[in-house]
C-alpha cells in the first residue's frame, strides 16, 4: 500500500518536470531560431516557464545591425558583392570564388560575419566578437591580395541570413555569395546557406567548398 501511494505521488511530480523541462527547451528553440545563443538558452532551458522573464528583456534588446564596418575601397566595376563568412573551408572558397567569378567588374565589395545577439555575454579566449574581427581582417587582406580591392568589413548581429540579406539589400547589392560543404545535396548545404536559397529577396550565389 505504502508503495502505491509513493507511486501515485511520484507520477504527477514526473510528469510535472518534465513539462518543465519542456517549456524550457521550447523557448530556447524559439530563441535560438530568432537569432540568440545555442549555448546561453539551452543551458537556461532548466528554468522552464521562468525563462519568459528572461525572454521579454532579450526580444526588447533585439537591435539587427552592423555593430562594425571598416571601410574598404572600390574596383572600376558595377557590380557589388556581399560575402558572408564563418570561419569554415566553405566560407573561404566562397571568398576565393568572388574576384575569379566577378574580375574586373567587382565595385564594392563586403565580408560579412553574424554574431548572434547575446555574444557579449559568451565567455571565450579570445573573445568570439574579437575573433569574428580578426576573421574580418584577414579575409579582406587576403581579397585584397587577390583582387587588388580591399572589402568593408561588416560585423553583424542577428539570424544568419536575415542579418546578410538585410545587409545586402540595405547597400543595393546585387548578390550574397556563402559557401556550401560538399556537392550541394539538401543536408549539405548548411541552415544560413539553405535559408538563403529558399527566402532571398537579393540573389544568391552557393559556392561548394574545395573538393
Amino acid at each position: 500500500m505504502p508503495g502505491r501511494v509513493g507511486e501515485t505521488v511520484a507520477m504527477p511530480v514526473l510528469i510535472a518536470i518534465v513539462v518543465w523541462l519542456l517549456f524550457g527547451l521550447a523557448v530556447a528553440a524559439v530563441m535560438i531560431r530568432r537569432g540568440h545563443s545555442t549555448a546561453i538558452w539551452l543551458s537556461l532551458a532548466f528554468l522552464g516557464p521562468l525563462t519568459i522573464f528572461l525572454v521579454l528583456s532579450a526580444v526588447d534588446e533585439e537591435r539587427p545591425s552592423a555593430a562594425q564596418v571598416v571601410e574598404g575601397t572600390r574596383g572600376s566595376g558595377t557590380i557589388d558583392v556581399v560575402v558572408g563568412l564563418d570561419g569554415s573551408p566553405a566560407s573561404e572558397a566562397a571568398l576565393d570564388a568572388v574576384p575569379a567569378l566577378f574580375g574586373d567588374r567587382l565595385r564594392h565589395v563586403t565580408v560579412a560575419t553574424v554574431l548572434d545577439f547575446d555574444v557579449d555575454q559568451l565567455p571565450g579566449r579570445p573573445a568570439p566578437r574579437v575573433e569574428a574581427e580578426q576573421r574580418l581582417t584577414a579575409a579582406a587582406d587576403r581579397f585584397a591580395t587577390a583582387s587588388g580591392i580591399t572589402p568593408d568589413q561588416a560585423l553583424l548581429s542577428g539570424k544568419p541570413a536575415e542579418a546578410l540579406v538585410r545587409h545586402a539589400a540595405d547597400k543595393g547589392s546585387a548578390v550574397v555569395v556563402v559557401g556550401v560543404s560538399g556537392a550541394g545535396a539538401h543536408l549539405a548545404l548548411g541552415s544560413t546557406a539553405k535559408a538563403l536559397a529558399d527566402h532571398s529577396s537579393v540573389p544568391v550565389l552557393l559556392v561548394p567548398s574545395a573538393g
